[in-house]
C-alpha cells in the first residue's frame, strides 16, 4: 500500500506485517496519488509537476501545469489524466512520457476527476460545473451546473 501527505512524504506499508518499507520526500505537498495498471504510481503536488514511481523510487516527472495538481485519473494502460489549480485538465502519455491534450473550459481550479466505464472523463471544478470529456480527442461532451454546493470529489 501507498500513502502519501501534505507533509510531502510518500511511504510503501506492508500490509500484512503492518510496517513500512520504504520513505520518500517531495519539495511540495502532495495533493494526489494514482497506482497505475503497472503497479507503479504517480503523484500530484502543489510543485506543479506529476511524478510517477516505482516501489524503488522515483522513474520521472511530467510537469506542464501552472498550479498545484489536485487530482489524477488512469485513463488506461498508456495514458494519465491531471487536473490543477491552473482551471485545466491534462492528459499525459505514459509510454512516451509528454503531453498529449490540454482540457480548457472551467473557469476556476479543477478540483476531481472521474472516469466513467465507457471511457468519458468527469472533471469537477470550484466553479460549481461538472463537464464530460471525450479524452481521445478533447472534445467537451456536455456541462452540467451543480448549484452553489461544496461538492469536492467526484
Amino acid at each position: 500500500m501507498v500513502s502519501v501527505s501534505l507533509d510531502k512524504s510518500i511511504r510503501i506499508w506492508d500490509i500484512p506485517f503492518g510496517c513500512q518499507v520504504a520513505a520518500y520526500q517531495q519539495d511540495s505537498a502532495i495533493h494526489s496519488l494514482e497506482v497505475l495498471d503497472d503497479g507503479r504510481f504517480a503523484t500530484g503536488s502543489c510543485d506543479q509537476t506529476i511524478r510517477v514511481w516505482s516501489p524503488k523510487g522515483l522513474d520521472y516527472t511530467l510537469s506542464n501545469h501552472t498550479g498545484c495538481v489536485l487530482d489524477l485519473k488512469v485513463i488506461n494502460s498508456t495514458h494519465l489524466s491531471s487536473s490543477s489549480t491552473d482551471r485545466t485538465i491534462k492528459i499525459w502519455n505514459l509510454l512516451t512520457k509528454q503531453l498529449s491534450l490540454t482540457l480548457n473550459s472551467h473557469k476556476a481550479q479543477v478540483i476531481s476527476l472521474e472516469l466513467m466505464k465507457n471511457g468519458t472523463l468527469i472533471s469537477l471544478s470550484t466553479d460549481n460545473y461538472f463537464k464530460f470529456w471525450d479524452v481521445n480527442n478533447g472534445q467537451l461532451l456536455n456541462t452540467k451546473e451543480i448549484g452553489n454546493t461544496n461538492v469536492g470529489f467526484i
